[in-house]
């Protein structure tokens, strides 16, 4: 923080309290599920709430703006000086000032022009992972919804517009802007904090086309009779902790456009995230490993591009891909279970937890989907693969309701029932005979059979 305030006289920072909400999973799972999300934001909120208000007593004293967060126990503060930061870093309910940094995001762009599939043929990648077949059974995700956190979606599409949860209706709950002020960019196409969902890259939309979109003859997502949702973390391709936050926050608890009137129980099933932050320079990564815990906690899955820093070993190591509580996905070539050379790889070092990652894969290379004007494109990478998972999740929601918000149990099945294909692992070329958690790729039919015995 200090090299900053070296070259800016004030700076964007996030204020870690010193309190934080703690959870007994084991009597989170015995809550059903409107109980357990409004249990958990109201204890976030009575934390935050309680251990803040000094503090933002203090702020409000000398007229310094802020923007208060319950997800994670913080305060951001847009613009400080060295005297303020010194002044807010010596009180005792203060854990750490962390600078509110940003980062680029390495956003794939368009590989080719796609060919439109077969007339009422599904996309290769929804076919591979079977999707398909349990589309021909009538379960089409009805009944789910899905989240995008990128840059902003199009909803005006064809491809998506009516699966917009907030089509015909209101934008409050649906969508939510995390770019408040520019940061990055003095203008962008989207503008800023924005009343209804617009997409200033194409990025996003591709990506929640993949989940849940459909048109005539364009069978491009997996779960097409699902809802979405979505938030704008992005500024021309770059994001900053606060921006993530914002988000990350909404999906726990859906607004109004103003932030207020907060609802767990319209809270996403599944939600997608195809960006990542270097461990080694992201700013905040305590802030938002708290927040991803908390989504899980709260039943709802955070699925999480690996990155596209392959075939190097060790390369999952961009934030939020290696926290535990990440669902996080890999991405496999044009029609195989092969993983991609561009596909990060495990295990986790960064951290030196020699952990297991990704948690599974799903196809990523030449995935074809919608992207803003109404047009279609072909994209590859990590940020291809993870809407496909986040879309079948949804699907299977919507065949198995037993299982709506049991993450973890989802997740057992949905690894279990993995087409075989070699460790994600660098040092291993051996198949595992079982696929017992062998990162193979996603097959939403087999893990419905299994599922139905669960």
């Amino acid at each position: 923080m200090r090299e900053e305030l070296l070259t800016s006289p004030k700076i964007s920072i996030l204020i870690h309290m010193k309190e934080k909400a703690i959870f007994d999973k084991n009597e989170l799972k015995n809550m059903d599920h409107s109980l357990k999300g409004h249990f958990m934001v109201y204890k976030l909120r009575q934390v935050s709430t309680s251990s803040q208000e000094k503090l933002k007593g203090f702020l409000d004293s000398i007229k310094i703006p802020y923007t208060s967060f319950w997800i994670s126990n913080v305060i951001h503060i847009e613009s400080a000086d060295k005297e303020l930061i010194e002044m807010i870093a010596s009180r005792d309910d203060v854990k750490k000032i962390v600078a509110d940094l940003g980062f680029k995001v390495d956003l794939e762009t368009q590989q080719e022009v796609s060919i439109p599939s077969a007339a009422d043929e599904p996309e290769w990648n929804v076919k591979h992972i079977n999707a398909h077949i349990l589309h021909e059974k009538g379960f089409r995700g009805k009944g789910s919804v899905v989240a995008s956190a990128d840059t902003g979606v199009d909803f005006t599409h064809e491809a998506i517009m009516k699966q917009y949860r907030g089509y015909q209706g209101s934008h409050d709950y649906n969508w939510w802007d995390g770019v408040k002020v520019p940061h990055f960019t003095r203008t962008n196409p989207c503008g800023y904090n924005s009343t209804k969902p617009c997409d200033d890259s194409g990025h996003g939309t591709h990506t929640v086309g993949t989940m849940c979109g459909e048109a005539t003859g364009r069978k491009i997502g997996v779960a097409p009779d699902a809802k979405w949702i979505g938030c704008r973390m992005m500024e021309g391709g770059y994001a900053r902790p606060v921006t993530i936050l914002s988000c990350l926050q909404f999906f726990m608890a859906p607004t109004d456009l103003r932030g207020n009137n907060p609802n767990p129980d319209k809270r996403p099933h599944s939600t997608g995230h195809s960006y990542g932050c270097a461990s080694t320079r992201c700013p905040d990564p305590e802030a938002m490993k708290e927040a991803v815990e908390n989504l899980r906690n709260a039943g709802i899955f955070v699925n999480v591009a690996a990155g596209n820093s392959g075939p190097s070993c060790s390369s999952v190591d961009r934030l939020p891909s290696h926290y535990d509580a990440s669902f996080t996905v890999c991405a496999t070539g044009y029609q195989t279970d092969k993983v991609a050379s561009f596909s990060s790889r495990g295990p986790v070092k960064i951290d030196g937890s020699q952990r297991r990652k990704p948690d599974i894969c799903a196809p990523g290379e030449r995935v074809t989907s919608c992207i803003p004007g109404g047009k279609y494109t072909a994209y590859s990478g990590t940020s291809m693969a993870t809407p496909g998972v986040t879309g079948a999740i949804a699907l299977l929601y919507s065949a198995l309701p037993h299982l709506v918000r049991e993450v973890d149990k989802t997740q057992e099945i949905i690894q279990l029932t993995a087409h075989h294909q070699e460790s994600t692992d660098c040092g291993s070329s051996t198949k595992s005979p079982n696929n017992v958690y062998g990162y193979g790729t996603i097959d939403v039919a087999k893990a419905y059979e299994f599922g139905k015995k669960f």
